[in-house]
C-alpha cells in the first residue's frame, strides 16, 4: 500500500512519540541495592552436581547387524539414498591469482611509476622535537613556576633528556628524553606546533602554554623534502603495479580465449592450442561441487546445457571477478538410488546408532533410579564401559559443562537441605546424561570482578526499564476508553 505524505508523516510522528515515551520511562527506572545484590547472588550462584554420561559411540561399536536386516533397511528407505542428477564436464579455467604469480615487476618500470605518481606522495613538512610537560594540576601558578625553573636549568646548560626524565609529566615520552617523534604541524597542539615549526634545529623554546599545561620544546630534526622517499612507498607501488598488470594480462587472456572459441568445437584441442590446462569435474549437482561451491552462474549454465542436451563448448562463464572458465559437458547423470555397496557403511552407522540409543535410554533409566534411591553409583558405573561419572561445581557461565546439562540444572528449583534432585537429558553431542543436583550456594557479589558487576547492573536496569514500559502500556490498554468509528470502518477499502 502506498502512503500519502500526510499518512507517512503521521506514522513517523506516532513512532517518535512511542519511542520518546519508552525512553522516558526507561530513563526513570531504577534498581534498589537489595535487588541488585540479589541479582548478583543469582548470577554467581553455584550448584554441585553429579553427572553420569553415556557414550553412544562406545555402545554402538560392538553391536553386530545381520545382513538381511541391513538389506531390509535399505529397501524400505530407498528414497533416502537418492543420488541427485548431476553433470560431468571438462573445463579450462583462467585465474587472476595464477596470472599474478607469473608477473615480474621491472625496476625501471617501478621507478617510472613512482615519478608519474609523485603528486600522490607529497607530504607536509615534518619535524621531530623533544618536550618537557608540566601539567596544570590544581595550581597553574605553581606549575608555571616549576616549568620556569627547569627552563632556567636548560639555559644554564643542563641536559634536556635528563631534565625530561626527572621533571616531565608526560609518562609516554619522558623515558625517551621527551621525544615526540616525527610529526606534522597539524598533529601537535596549536601553540606547541607553532613553536616547534618556527625553531631551528637544536634550539630550545620558551615556555609554551597549551590546554594541557606548560611545555618546553627542543627541535631535533626536520623533513622538508615534501615528497615521501621512493623506498618508503616501494612495496605499495609494486603491489599497485602488479594489480594493474594482472588485470591487463587477465583481460588479454580472456580475450584470447574468447577469440579462440569462435571456431573451436573440441575443448581438448582448444586447451592444447592455448597452452592452458584442461581439468575435469564429475557429479556436479544443482547444489554445486568441487572448488566452485554453489556458484550460481556455473550451476545455471550447466543445467541450461542439460535442459537443451547441449554438448558443445560453452561461452565464457564468470565465476567471480578473478576467475572465468569455459566448459564442455561429457555426460548427464540422471537421478537414481545409490547401490547398497555405496551406502552400506552409512546404513550400518545409522542402525547401530538407533540400537545404541535404546541401550542408552535403558542405562539412563537404571542410573536415574539409583540416583533417586541414593545408591552407590560407583558400582554400577564400574560394570559399564560406556558410562563416565564425575562431580563438578558449576555456575551459569561455566563453559566446560554441556550447555543442555547446565540449562536443565539451573532450570530446577534449588534443593532443600539434605535433599537432591535428579534429571536426564540428551546432550549437544547426542550422548545421554543423567545428573543429580546435590546442593547449591549463592554467589558472593564481592567475588565478582567490578567490570562484570557494572555490566550486570546495566543489564538489570535495562530489563527493569523494559518491564516498566511494558507494564505501563498494558495498564493503558486495560483502562483506556476506545471509540471506534464503525461507519468509517465499514466504508474503508483495503485498496485505498
Amino acid at each position: 500500500r502506498v502512503l500519502e505524505p500526510a499518512q507517512f508523516e503521521e506514522s513517523q510522528r506516532s513512532t517518535m512519540r512511542k519511542s520518546q515515551l519508552e525512553r522516558g520511562i526507561r530513563a526513570t527506572s531504577f534498581v534498589t541495592p537489595s535487588e541488585y545484590r540479589r541479582y548478583l547472588n543469582l548470577v554467581g550462584e553455584q550448584r554441585a552436581i553429579t553427572i553420569a554420561e553415556i557414550d553412544l559411540a562406545v555402545l554402538a561399536e560392538p553391536i553386530e547387524l545381520k545382513e538381511e536386516d541391513i538389506e531390509t533397511y535399505y529397501n524400505s528407505r530407498g528414497n533416502e539414498f537418492m543420488q541427485a542428477e548431476s553433470i560431468n564436464f571438462q573445463y579450462i579455467e583462467i585465474r587472476k591469482d595464477i596470472v599474478d604469480d607469473a608477473l615480474i615487476v621491472d625496476e625501471l618500470e617501478l621507478r617510472q611509476y613512482f615519478e608519474d605518481s609523485k603528486q600522490r606522495f607529497s607530504q607536509e613538512e615534518r619535524r621531530q622535537a623533544n618536550h618537557i610537560l608540566f601539567l596544570f594540576g590544581d595550581d597553574e601558578v605553581a606549575s608555571e613556576a616549576r616549568a620556569q625553573d627547569v627552563l632556567n636549568k636548560l639555559n644554564q646548560g643542563d641536559n634536556f633528556s635528563d631534565l625530561a626524565l626527572e621533571y616531565s609529566d608526560d609518562g609516554g615520552t619522558k623515558q625517551n628524553g621527551g621525544d615526540l617523534g616525527m610529526l606534522t604541524k597539524s598533529q601537535l597542539p596549536t601553540a606547541l606546533g607553532d613553536a616547534v615549526f618556527s625553531m631551528e634545529i637544536g634550539e630550545v623554546s620558551d615556555l609554551i602554554r597549551t590546554e594541557f599545561g606548560f611545555h618546553i620544546a627542543q627541535l631535533i630534526d626536520n623533513e622538508t623534502d615534501g615528497v615521501v622517499p621512493f623506498e618508503t612507498v616501494r612495496a605499495e607501488l609494486e603491489s599497485e603495479l602488479r594489480v594493474q598488470q594482472s588485470s591487463d594480462n587477465f583481460i588479454q587472456l580472456e580475450r584470447a580465449l574468447s577469440d579462440a572459441l569462435f571456431d573451436a568445437d573440441d575443448i581438448k584441442l582448444l586447451s592444447s592450442n592455448l597452452n592452458l590446462s584442461l581439468k575435469e569435474l564429475n557429479n556436479f549437482t544443482r547444489n554445486g561441487g568441487g572448488d566452485f561451491g554453489a556458484n550460481q552462474n556455473l550451476i545455471d549454465a550447466l543445467f541450461t546445457a542439460q535442459l537443451n542436451s547441449d554438448l558443445q563448448l560453452s561461452d565464457i562463464i564468470e565465476i567471480d571477478a578473478n576467475r572465468s572458465l569455459i566448459f564442455q559437458v561429457t555426460d548427464f547423470n540422471t537421478a537414481k538410488i545409490k547401490p547398497l555397496n555405496e551406502v552400506r557403511e552409512q546404513i550400518v552407522d545409522e542402525m547401530k546408532y538407533v540400537s545404541a540409543e535404546v541401550l542408552a535410554n535403558n542405562i539412563a533409566t537404571r542410573i536415574q533410579a539409583s540416583m533417586n534411591n541414593d545408591e552407590n553409583l560407583e558400582t554400577i558405573v564400574a560394570e559399564l564401559d560406556s558410562v563416565s561419572l564425575r562431580e563438578v561445581v558449576i555456575n551459569r557461565l561455566t563453559e566446560d559443562v554441556d550447555f543442555v546439562i547446565q540449562a536443565n540444572v539451573f532450570g530446577m528449583k534449588k534443593p532443600l537441605p539434605g535433599e537432591s534432585k535428579v534429571g536426564s537429558v540428551i546432550m549437544q553431542n547426542s550422548n545421554y546424561a543423567v545428573f543429580k543436583l546435590n546442593s547449591h550456594s549463592y554467589g558472593i557479589p564481592e567475588m565478582i570482578p567490578q567490570n562484570e558487576r557494572d555490566e550486570a547492573k546495566l543489564r538489570l536496569n535495562q530489563q527493569s526499564g523494559i518491564s516498566d514500559y511494558t507494564a505501563f502500556i498494558s495498564e493503558l490498554q486495560l483502562n483506556a476508553e476506545i471509540e471506534k468509528n464503525q461507519e468509517l470502518i465499514n466504508t474503508a477499502s483495503m485498496f485505498d
